[in-house]
């Protein structure tokens, strides 16, 4: 899938939301890393249900407003978004766990706890195939 191929040096991150990512506007905002960039991908897990959807960071925020400033405090940035794709189905914890190379992600070992994770990137060739298989 053209959309999830992985140009170098783009990363691909695992954000954690305790809130309904089907919430979330096609285009919105998110906490990362400082190593996130423009191009990178999200894979955004909701609580209790798994991956949903996948976003593209679209641009690193230099005016932040409210809420968003929460992330400048945990010494993170505000990126915006854009959603790619929408999952048919969600890609579950206990799927991660079920898969012998996955249930190694740093993510999974944290049970998704954290705003946003890194994937290494010699895990997105198999994360990008279960990713394919729910679309």
């Amino acid at each position: 899938m053209e959309i999830l191929d992985k140009p170098d040096p783009m990363n691909v991150w695992i954000g954690s939301s305790h809130n309904p990512v089907h919430e979330r506007s096609e285009t919105d905002w998110w906490c990362t890393p400082v190593a996130a960039a423009a191009g990178d991908l999200i894979l955004m897990y909701e609580k209790g249900a798994g991956i949903k959807r996948v976003e593209r960071i679209k641009s690193v925020r230099s005016t932040l407003r409210g809420v968003e400033k929460a992330c400048e405090v945990r010494g993170m940035k505000t990126v915006d978004t854009l959603l790619v794709l929408n999952l048919r189905t969600a890609i579950s914890y206990h799927e991660f766990l079920r898969h012998p190379f996955l249930r190694n992600l740093p993510s999974v070992k944290r049970k998704f706890q954290g705003t946003c994770l890194r994937v290494p990137p010699a895990m997105w060739p198999e994360l990008k195939v279960l990713v394919e298989e729910h679309t």
